[in-house]
């Protein structure tokens, strides 16, 4: 994704706003640039903002336009991002800096899970040509890594959500018979609960997983037992409902680590293999 790069060479102790008298708007805008470590990115923003809509017009201004969009997108403000990304794309069109704009859209597309915005920007700056067709390229790559688990992760949700339903329908409508949970279900429950507890040393991250995983599976696996044990099964239809309710487990697995961020360090250890 989009990476804001800045052109510092030494941290000045001036503030970004401090005229010379025979500085010229690039010398203006260079000296922003270098003050930005002293300065940080809200000072150096406005004071590149108003030089822009001074009116003036230098050899680096879309430059400048573009990096005040990049410098929000860093920042977390998305749609200040989008109005000067957009201004660059609008004044400058056959600009380099446009072509890096409409991939930094399509970057802020992407992260709001708009996949075809995202795709048409990405579309727009590879066929700007070197080098940003390069970084379209590795930006749409990305993308559609993240899409795929972004789908997968709804499929697993999917495929959860009804196998437990169908468990729920098996037991209600299943014929009287002792509420037991068979020994087998009652150490898997001690098992999880135990990892459970060795895992609540970790990073933060790392016991919100642990924590859902152990949900999920115990809901299966409680689920699942109570089930073998009430309703009258044939030995094809035990591996069945168990091939079934480990697929269930993995996508718990999957599900989880989605949604706390995990996911990609999960599948780059998955890729590494054992060292």
């Amino acid at each position: 994704m989009a990476v804001v790069v800045l052109a510092v060479a030494t941290t000045a102790s001036a503030q970004p706003n401090a005229q010379s008298g025979n500085e010229t708007p690039q010398q203006q805008f260079e000296r922003i640039l270098r003050s930005y470590p002293a300065v940080g990115p809200q000072g150096s923003m406005k004071a590149a903002a108003e030089l822009i809509e001074g009116g003036v017009d230098f050899p680096d201004r879309p430059r400048a336009e573009y990096w005040i969009g990049t410098a929000r997108h860093a920042s977390a403000d998305s749609t200040g991002a989008r109005v000067w990304l957009t201004r660059v794309r609008k004044e400058y069109p056959t600009s380099v800096w446009s072509a890096r704009a409409a991939v930094t859209l399509g970057d802020l597309a992407a992260e709001e899970k708009e996949w075809t915005t995202a795709l048409t920007f990405y579309d727009e700056g590879e066929r700007f040509g070197s080098p940003v067709a390069g970084f379209a390229r590795l930006s749409r790559e990305h993308l559609i890594e993240v899409r795929g688990y972004d789908r997968l992760y709804a499929g697993c949700i999917a495929f959860a959500i009804a196998f437990v339903f169908y468990l729920l329908g098996r037991l209600t409508f299943a014929a009287r018979a002792p509420w037991r949970l068979p020994i087998e279900a009652r150490v898997l429950l001690i098992v999880i609960a135990t990892l459970l507890l060795l895992g609540l040393r970790q990073q933060p991250e790392i016991v919100h997983a642990a924590f859902g995983i152990a949900i999920g599976t115990g809901i299966i696996a409680v689920l699942t037992a109570l089930s073998f044990s009430r309703v009258p099964f044939s030995f094809l239809s035990r591996l069945v409902h168990a091939a079934l309710a480990m697929t269930t487990i993995v996508c718990v697995f999957y599900a989880v680590t989605y949604r706390t961020g995990m996911i990609s360090m999960v599948m780059e250890t998955l890729r590494a293999g054992p060292e």
